[in-house]
């Protein structure tokens, strides 16, 4: 993700999230018995910066022949699945960098515990 690049003693981040039902009610007999009810699902972007010099911050910057895209500012979007588990909350998601220019083929997958904010 972008944060894995990100360096700087100055950052900011947003993230903003669409959440919908996905499967409600999913049983199978065969080969194990196994019943999943609902079964969330989410699309999202995230976007952020990290810089120690802001007066040499860029976000945006226009390449020949390619148009306006991020330069310093890094984006991702993403799907995930999100299932409530007694307290907590199974969550899956898949994310796939972005400069607005293209679309980047190397996605990372999460998977992790936890509450939802």
């Amino acid at each position: 993700m972008w944060w894995e690049t990100a360096k700087g003693l100055n950052i900011g981040m947003i993230n903003l999230e669409v959440r919908f039902p996905f499967i409600d009610n999913l049983e199978v007999i065969f080969p194990l018995p196994l019943y999943l009810q609902g079964l969330r699902g989410c699309l999202f972007t995230d976007i952020g910066a990290a810089t120690s010099h802001p007066n040499q911050w860029q976000p945006f910057s226009e390449r020949e022949g390619e148009g306006w895209g991020l330069e310093d500012l890094k984006m991702d979007i993403g799907f995930g699945l999100r299932m409530f588990f007694w307290t907590a909350v199974l969550k899956f998601d898949i994310a796939l960098p972005t400069d607005l220019r293209n679309l980047s083929n190397r996605s990372r997958m999460w998977f992790s515990i936890g509450e939802d904010f």
